[in-house]
């Protein structure tokens, strides 16, 4: 969460200088043809380049470096308990995230 919550934040705060809404990486993963489509059409991409782009994404960008799904799939998540939501939470409040950016839903 650290790591993106920056970066968020910032956008958060310029959202209307950016032509563009941000794009969710699951959002991506789970309907790409319906969240590319609006992102070709505004950068004149045609149509017909969906295919590729969908088989692109077959592929791991990240393969050969630490961060390959390869290795990460090896690295367990450290179970979140109550406790560890509640500070991760009080993180988001800071960087003014909403829950459910962070999978919890709108709490």
């Amino acid at each position: 969460m650290i790591v993106y919550a920056e970066p968020y934040s910032n956008y958060k705060k310029n959202k209307d200088l950016y032509d563009f809404p941000v794009v969710w990486q699951d959002e991506l993963i789970a309907t790409p043809e319906t969240v590319l489509a609006p992102i070709f059409d505004k950068l004149g991409i045609p149509a017909s380049c969906t295919p590729s782009a969908l088989d692109r994404m077959n592929y791991d960008s990240q393969d050969g470096t630490y961060l390959s799904q390869k290795l990460l799939k090896a690295i367990s998540a450290t179970e979140i308990t109550p406790e560890l939501k509640e500070k991760i939470l009080d993180y988001a409040k800071h960087f003014q995230m909403e829950s459910s950016v962070l999978g919890f839903g709108d709490n």
